[in-house]
């Protein structure tokens, strides 16, 4: 009797772009994303899915061993949530309890020593809890935009979106002096109607706000972000009567000469052939690169 021919294992089906999934999320990958299983064991990481929950949701992304998708609708949330406090990006983790936060971190750096790292024989020790959950940052980079009214705001960027800036009245992870700040900021800029930075037409002036706080000594250090100024350029408008800003006001400096003069300096001469065969005076686009200046805000 001849022998049985085995047959080889049945991959699981994978779903296709765009379809959605009810799923029951098991875990939490490392980064923030919900791990689940699809009917036949197609593992898929959910955005926006926490352990415990059922949810509805639609797949975006599809590789040979696993897809990816968000979430559309919490079907039946998981016992170990609670209502969220910040209606900000920036804390994804929230509506699960403190304590379980920690396990899942806990859990996290475990399986990366020995999945990833190859260590065993180790005693991990248990996480130190924060001392206070909110308003514990000391630092704190925000990015301007544009609302559809064309008003300047100031932010996160909204989940999912490189482009589109949430704008934030009350930010729970920074103090109240450093919220303070960023309003202020906010307002001398729009006082001195400074537009924001458009990534897509590669226009404004405006591009993050990073606020650091010194909680021993309860100063404030104040960093804007903006495009590169070039000799013509006219973006920064003379002080206003606004109380905001301390100082005067920073005179652009000229990064490149103006329009007929020699620009083959031997800083940018790259070889006799190619100088050569340069355009001496020719012009180039103004860049778009970030440059810092530094202001100094009162808080009172």
């Amino acid at each position: 009797m001849a022998a049985p021919v085995s047959q080889p294992p049945v991959a699981a089906p994978r779903p296709s772009v765009g379809e959605e999934l009810t799923l029951r999320v098991e875990s939490l990958a490392f980064g923030g994303a919900g791990v689940a299983r699809a009917p036949g064991g197609y593992v898929v990481f959910v955005e926006g899915g926490f352990p415990g929950d059922l949810v509805r949701a639609r797949v975006h992304q599809r590789k040979r061993s696993y897809a990816q998708a968000r979430v559309t609708a919490l079907l039946e949330p998981g016992l170990d949530q609670v209502a969220p406090l910040a209606d900000h990006p920036g804390a994804p983790w929230q509506v699960l309890r403190y304590d379980r936060q920690l396990e899942i971190k806990s859990e996290q750096v475990d399986d990366a020593l020995r999945r990833i790292g190859k260590l065993d024989g180790f005693a991990l020790e248990p996480i130190v809890a924060a001392q206070q959950q909110w308003r514990y940052r000391n630092k704190l980079e925000y990015s301007f935009g544009t609302a559809d009214d064309g008003t300047l705001e100031c932010g996160f960027h909204a989940p999912g979106s490189w482009e589109r800036i949430q704008p934030i009245e009350d930010c729970l992870l920074a103090s109240e002096a450093g919220n303070q700040a960023r309003r202020e900021v906010l307002a001398f800029c729009r006082a001195q109607g400074l537009a924001a930075f458009d990534r897509r037409t590669h226009e404004g002036f405006l591009r993050n706000l990073v606020v650091r706080e010194g909680r021993r000594s309860g100063q404030l250090l104040v960093r804007l972000v903006t495009v590169a100024v070039s000799w013509t350029s006219t973006l920064w408008p003379a002080p206003s009567t606004a109380t905001a800003c301390c100082g005067p006001t920073p005179t652009p400096v000229p990064r490149r000469p103006p329009a007929g003069a020699p620009n083959c300096s031997p800083a940018r001469r790259r070889s006799t052939s190619e100088s050569a065969s340069s355009s001496c005076g020719s012009r180039r686009r103004p860049s778009s690169r970030p440059t810092r200046r530094w202001r100094r805000f009162c808080t009172g």
